[in-house]
């Protein structure tokens, strides 16, 4: 079944071409390749009921077929999403959070094997490391606590800003793999145990769960308002705690035991029997 979404037509391109040219093939393959990515999106411009345009369309189907111009190596892709919202994430749960149109993504930071960690945010390109991805089984997608990550990446990172999603199968979880080890499931106390290089920054903690929810507002501002700290040197900060995150993360997964087969199979079924519960609200 084809899942409808708006994306922006320049950043798709941009990002297929990136995709196209970066591997050096020949023209012929290249122009080959532009040519199913164009078939595989299926443009179509919409208008609403009354006849009002709407915008750009996009008819993707899932996943994003670009196999062909996929790395057959195995790769990890590891990644941090930070989010505000009205909600309280611990309040309403996961499923419930993500969906409330409240929910916005602040940055993703990830960073592919032992590359660079890079910092993407709302309004950039999607990179083309998740169109990697998404659709070779040769790639694993990590995070600690994936069950969030996962979530979010369906309910806001594909439907606003068109991420691939990726299947669930290729997703792996530093916290399922510490607790199946024995080891604290919290991040710091995970680093902590196997006294990693990079532990987590608590400052940077701290300034999170600040910039997650609304503040107060300030004298002259409309009390009925919602309004967060979101000044250029928080969000700066923000950041940087955001690619410590993953730096953690990927130095954990290397030192953790990896899930046996039955484990991770039987992860995925929970996370996905999770996911087709109806969303409760806890008291």
């Amino acid at each position: 079944m084809n899942r409808r979404i708006h994306c922006d037509l320049a950043a798709y391109l941009a990002n297929a071409a990136q995709l196209i040219f970066k591997n050096g093939d020949k023209p012929e393959d290249q122009l080959r390749q532009a040519e199913q990515l164009f078939r595989d999106a299926n443009f179509q411009y919409r208008t609403t009921d009354s006849g009002r345009p709407e915008g750009l369309v996009m008819n993707m189907q899932a996943p994003l077929r670009v196999a062909v111009l996929a790395d057959a190596r195995p790769h990890i892709l590891y990644r941090d999403i930070e989010t505000r919202s009205k909600l309280s994430l611990k309040k309403v749960g996961v499923h419930v959070y993500a969906a409330d149109p409240s929910t916005e993504i602040l940055s993703v930071a990830f960073a592919v094997d032992d590359g660079a960690v890079q910092v993407w945010h709302p309004g950039d390109p999607v990179p083309p490391e998740f169109y990697e991805a998404a659709p070779n089984p040769s790639w694993s997608v990590c995070a600690h606590g994936d069950a969030f990550e996962s979530v979010v990446e369906i309910k806001i990172l594909g439907p606003r800003y068109c991420f691939p999603i990726v299947p669930l199968e290729y997703h792996r979880c530093t916290q399922t793999m510490c607790r199946v080890a024995g080891l604290p499931s919290k991040l710091s106390l995970a680093a902590d145990a196997f006294e990693l290089m990079y532990r987590k920054d608590a400052d940077g903690e701290r300034l999170m769960h600040q910039m997650s929810k609304p503040r107060r507002a300030r004298q002259g501002e409309d009390p009925a308002g919602t309004y967060y700290y979101d000044d250029a040197e928080r969000l700066q900060r923000l950041d940087g705690y955001n690619i410590r995150d993953v730096e953690v993360t990927r130095e954990l997964y290397y030192r953790l035991p990896p899930l046996s087969a039955a484990e991770q199979a039987l992860w995925v079924s929970s996370c996905r029997m999770k996911r087709s519960q109806p969303a409760i609200i806890s008291t």
